[in-house]
């Protein structure tokens, strides 16, 4: 492996490149760097995991990471900033750390539209600064334009993480109304989480995260409190024996019942019955 390490006196490079030099040859970035994508498609591995570049995707690597290239086009070609320590971390000075956090794990973004458009002028820009080496300011210029494109990359993940949470959220939602649907239509006969699970298509610690966040009651709690109930129901408002109530609710036999009700409420089904 190899350090892409640059010093005090070379604070930074910029080139429009296809990554040649990467090919299959795992770098480790002692500072930090950006690239966006002008031309053609790639894959990239970034701390360990594969990702897909193509244009007009940007991609952030933060200091220590190890990337190389694991595949091109032959058209490949990206605008590669790569800058010191020093000036990484002073750009990213009193940014967004949730952010970054986050681009941890997914340090790709996918641009469109205008929004591609605007990327696409500021690496210009950068890519044009880069150049002018008879700039008295060029070394600040380009410290300004890190911290440009990072303030940039930081409004656009923070934007999209609070949608991701919003979709994640509304998601949860619908699936504890349809749980919940489900417990109504046939809490009497199955009171095992692997039905309603089955049900819903998804795994029972899924369904299980979705109950606690949602409720604080895991799925078994939130089934138990219909049946519980209806028990309740039964014991108060009608006069069925604790057999027939066993038998409505699919309990084995009275005693079950009668051990299953106390365990959820204190009482056993009778003296619940006779405190009314």
């Amino acid at each position: 492996m190899i350090d892409l390490l640059l010093s005090e006196e070379q604070s930074f490079s910029v080139a429009e490149t296809n990554l040649s030099s990467f090919v299959k040859r795992p770098v480790r970035v002692n500072g930090g760097a950006v690239l966006f994508c002008t031309a053609g498609r790639a894959v990239l591995s970034i701390g360990m995991q594969e990702h897909t570049i193509e244009c007009d995707t940007e991609a952030v690597l933060l200091p220590d990471t190890v990337f190389l290239l694991v595949e091109a086009s032959a058209d490949f070609r990206v605008i590669f900033y790569a800058s010191s320590t020093e000036v990484f971390d002073g750009a990213m000075q009193r940014l967004d750390a949730e952010c970054f956090h986050y681009l941890e794990s997914r340090p790709t973004l996918v641009h469109s539209g205008a929004a591609a458009e605007r990327v696409r002028h500021l690496y210009a820009v950068v890519l044009g600064a880069g150049s002018e080496t008879q700039n008295i300011y060029r070394s600040q210029i380009m410290y300004l334009l890190m911290r440009h494109i990072l303030l940039e990359i930081c409004d656009k993940v923070r934007r999209n993480y609070i949608r991701e949470q919003e979709e994640g959220s509304h998601r949860r939602r619908e699936l504890y109304d349809r749980f919940v649907k489900l417990i109504a239509g046939h809490f009497t006969e199955r009171r095992d989480v692997a039905f309603y699970a089955g049900k819903l298509c998804i795994s029972m610690s899924y369904l299980a995260s979705v109950t606690r966040t949602l409720t604080g009651e895991t799925p078994k709690e939130t089934i138990d409190k219909w049946i519980v109930h209806e028990i309740k129901l039964m014991l108060l408002f009608s006069d069925l024996s604790l057999q027939q109530i066993a038998d409505r609710m699919h309990f084995p036999d009275q005693s079950y019942l009668g051990r299953f009700f106390k365990r959820h409420t204190g009482s056993s089904p009778i003296a619940f019955r006779n405190a009314k």
